[in-house]
């Protein structure tokens, strides 16, 4: 599924397998490495900052005691969302009402 929806997007299988060996060598699972991107890529989350995101969900893992793999799912499906309960539930407090009025005055 993975390749088909990155290939769609534009990916390429090599870019792809990149972007989930780097999650893997954060301690994110092939199967939630592969399942979040193909999530990143249809919520259009450019995939260059998937280690960034595996990293605050690595750190948010601690606060929600989750694995790092949970807490990158959670995060994922938040931003996603834009569920701020679910961010919250693994500490991250977000405002998306603020950033969307920032940007609509821009």
């Amino acid at each position: 599924a993975m390749t088909v929806v990155g290939r769609n997007a534009g990916y390429s299988r090599a870019e792809l397998d990149a972007f989930e060996q780097g999650l893997r060598s954060t301690g994110i699972t092939a199967e939630e490495s592969r399942n979040n991107l193909t999530r990143m890529i249809q919520a259009n989350i450019d995939l260059a900052q998937a280690n960034k995101i595996a990293r605050v969900a690595q750190d948010a893992a601690v606060i929600g005691n989750l694995n790092s793999s949970e807490s990158f799912a959670q995060l994922i499906h938040g931003i996603q969302t834009a569920q701020t309960d679910v961010l919250r539930g693994i500490g991250i407090n977000a405002d998306f009402e603020a950033s969307y009025a920032k940007l609509a005055a821009q």
